[in-house]
C-alpha cells in the first residue's frame, strides 16, 4: 500500500470501512474512522502490519487460481480482471471504492444457493453481464464464519457499499483460508444501499465535515482511540461529571451482572466437567464437547499440558 494511496482514501468512506461506520465491524468504530479521516498521519496498522501484507501478496494469486477453481467446480467459465483505480461516486461523493477486480460468464449461468435449511433461491446471471470480485486472506481461527455458505457481516455490508458506488448488480467474494479456496455469490440489495448511503452521508456531514466526533459504541477501537487522543492527563486538572452519576451507577451494575453471569457460566461448564469425568468427547446433540490435554505456552514459560473444556 503507498503512501498517495492510503491518504485518498481519507478523502472518503471506503468498503472495508462502511461496516464500521455502522457500527457493526469487529475491527473499527465510527469513533476510530473518524479520527483516522481527520488525521494526515498514516496508522501503523495501515502501513507495517504484516498480515495485510500477505493479503496483498496472495490477492494476485487468488484473482489468477479463482476462474480455473470456479470452473472445476460449477463447470462454468469465467473471466477475471484486475481493476486497479479507486473509484468516486458522482452522485455522492464522499464514498468511494477501491475493488480487486471484475467478473464475467462466458455463457448464460443459472445456479441456487441454500439460504435455510429447507430453502434454496435461484439466482441468473447473463452471459457478459460483469460483476465484482472482493479478494480475502483469510485466518483458519475464523473459517467457523464461512460454514454453511454464510459470509461475514462486514463483507456483505462491503460489497453492497462497492455496488452502491460502481452500479453493479453482484459480486463474487473469494476467499483463501488457510488452504482452501471458498466463494461467495452477493447479489445488489437495493434496501441495504439506501442504509448505506443514508448512513454514510450523515456520517459524512454530521461528523467529519463538521469535525465532530461520534460517541464511542463500547468496542476495543473505541478504547484505543481515546487513548490515543487523550495520551497523557493534565496534573491538577479535575472535572464536575455529577451529569453522569446515573452511568456510574449502571456502570457499577453491569460490573455485577457479569459477575453473576460469569458465575453461572463456570457452574454450568463444572457440571459438564464432572458429567464426563474422564472421558475426552462428549455430544448433545450435533454439538461436541471435548476435554482433553493441551499444552500451554507463553514466550518466556511452557507450562505442563492440562485439560481444557471447549463446548461447542
Amino acid at each position: 500500500m503507498n503512501y498517495e494511496w492510503l491518504m485518498l482514501r481519507k478523502k472518503g468512506i471506503g468498503g472495508s470501512e462502511i461496516a464500521g461506520v455502522l457500527g457493526l465491524s469487529p475491527y473499527q468504530s465510527p469513533l476510530s474512522i473518524y479520527l483516522d479521516k481527520l488525521s494526515e498521519d498514516i496508522p501503523e496498522s495501515d502501513e507495517d502490519n504484516e498480515y495485510l501484507e500477505w493479503g496483498k501478496t496472495l490477492e494476485p494469486i487468488i484473482r489468477e487460481k479463482f476462474p480455473a477453481k470456479f470452473e472445476k467446480v460449477t463447470g462454468q467459465k469465467i473471466k477475471v480482471e484486475e481493476y486497479p483505480y479507486m473509484m468516486q461516486s458522482k452522485e455522492h461523493p464522499f464514498m468511494i471504492a477501491d475493488i480487486d477486480g471484475l467478473t464475467t460468464p462466458d455463457e448464460d449461468y443459472k445456479f441456487s444457493i441454500q439460504v435455510s435449511e429447507d430453502e434454496w433461491q435461484d439466482y441468473f446471471i447473463p452471459a457478459g453481464q460483469t460483476g465484482g470480485l472482493e479478494i480475502k486472506a483469510v485466518s483458519g481461527f475464523t473459517a467457523k464464519n464461512w460454514k454453511d455458505n454464510t459470509l461475514p457481516d462486514h463483507y456483505f455490508l462491503q460489497t453492497q457499499h462497492y455496488m452502491a458506488v460502481t452500479g453493479l448488480t453482484y459480486f463474487w467474494v473469494v476467499a483463501l483460508i488457510d488452504k482452501r479456496m471458498v466463494w461467495r455469490f452477493v447479489p445488489r440489495d437495493e434496501e441495504i444501499i439506501s442504509i448505506i448511503i443514508q448512513r454514510a452521508s450523515q456520517f459524512w456531514n454530521e461528523h467529519v465535515l463538521a469535525k465532530v466526533p461520534p460517541a464511542p459504541i463500547g468496542l476495543d477501537a473505541d478504547t484505543d482511540s481515546l487513548k490515543s487522543l487523550y495520551p497523557e492527563e493534565l496534573k491538577d486538572k479535575s472535572l464536575d461529571l455529577s451529569n453522569m452519576w446515573e452511568k456510574r451507577i449502571r456502570y457499577k451494575e453491569v460490573a455485577e451482572e457479569i459477575k453473576a453471569l460469569q458465575k453461572e457460566q463456570n457452574a454450568i461448564k463444572q457440571e459438564f466437567m464432572a458429567a464426563m469425568g474422564d472421558a475426552e468427547i462428549a455430544f448433545v446433540g450435533d454439538k461436541k464437547v471435548s476435554w482433553k490435554m493441551q499444552a500451554g505456552s507463553t514466550y518466556q514459560v511452557t507450562r505442563e499440558p492440562q485439560r481444557v473444556m471447549r463446548i461447542g
